[in-house]
């Protein structure tokens, strides 16, 4: 589709971006420090930040770990004076919806990555990766916004409406080199579309089952907000040590202060028998909607960000 040339403007397009890419990402290295991103709690080393100013996907502003985004079934929009696609299917594009009401303000900055879930899709997932080996330890974090039209509907069984929201892996997505996974889910709260979230940790010391019930998306006061997530991660010290941990923070839009809704110390996650393979080196955000949205849903994601713990 052609550009409604009433609409543009230079910062329409990706190429005209650059200078104010470049100076949004050199400050975007010292905000994420001390900046409002992270709990009280963070003792990281950012080494990872995507805000998607760059109008692709192979630019982060900070990548001090090879990290990547792969098998993509996002796309990078804007609100640039009326909502437009910048990068889609690994191409970089300009190009406006026929529905010119969509709400993608991006959180900060100018541009967002989307995912929607056309009606009755079930599979949107953006992968990533970074270099091998993995880290043993590591901080994940990002901003979600909610859909305006979110609803998540119940279904027969438990299993049947789990939608992902993240997953962190080592080499091995199904867990076959003997190491551990592990990740978010949401599932359906009451029957207004509200829903709660709950951890999986997966491996040879756990059998995945779920942990944890804090009410994820409130129906509808949560819709159309954003919220801001953060994962703190780590493997056991050795073997059967069963000390790995997994701690989980959140804030919404309008508050100041996060709060740490689930803290599971204790725990036996093991990385990889492999000693090519240490860490988790690979994951993807959203993902699998075992129950299918009725109507198109668009989800946005800001602010990526990963550190290594110090």
């Amino acid at each position: 589709m052609a550009n409604n040339d009433a609409h543009d403007t230079r910062t329409t397009f990706p190429a005209n971006r650059a200078a104010q890419a470049v100076s949004l990402n050199v400050a975007a290295r010292a905000a994420v420090v001390a900046g409002p991103n992270w709990p009280a709690e963070f003792d990281g080393v950012p080494v990872v930040f995507d805000g998607f100013e760059s109008g692709t996907l192979s630019s982060p502003a900070i990548n001090d770990v090879g990290f990547s985004w792969s098998e993509t079934s996002s796309e990078i929009v804007t609100m640039d004076n009326g909502p437009l696609l910048i990068y889609r299917d690994g191409l970089v594009v300009s190009e406006r919806p026929t529905d010119m009401t969509k709400s993608w303000q991006a959180r900060s900055g100018n541009n967002a990555m989307l995912m929607n879930y056309p009606a009755g899709q079930n599979w949107v997932e953006q992968r990533f990766s970074t270099a091998n080996p993995g880290m043993l330890g590591m901080w994940i974090a990002w901003d979600l916004r909610v859909p305006d039209n979110y609803y998540h509907n119940p279904q027969a069984s438990a299993s049947d409406e789990n939608q992902k929201l993240l997953r962190l892996w080592t080499d091995a997505y199904a867990g076959s080199d003997g190491a551990s996974k592990v990740g978010l889910s949401f599932r359906p709260l009451r029957d207004d579309g509200s829903s709660y979230y709950f951890g999986k940790i997966f491996g040879p010391a756990t059998n995945g089952g779920d942990k944890g019930n804090v009410e994820f998306i409130n129906v509808p006061r949560d819709l159309g907000k954003w919220m801001r997530l953060v994962v703190r991660v780590q493997f056991e010290s050795s073997v059967g040590a069963n000390d790995g941990s997994m701690t989980v923070w959140r804030k919404w839009e309008d508050q100041t202060d996060f709060t740490k809704d689930y803290d599971w110390q204790n725990q036996g996650i093991r990385t990889s028998n492999d000693a090519d393979i240490t860490g988790f080196a690979a994951g993807f955000l959203l993902g699998y909607a075992n129950s299918a949205y009725t109507e198109d849903t668009d989800f946005l994601i800001d602010n990526f960000e990963i550190a290594s713990l110090t």
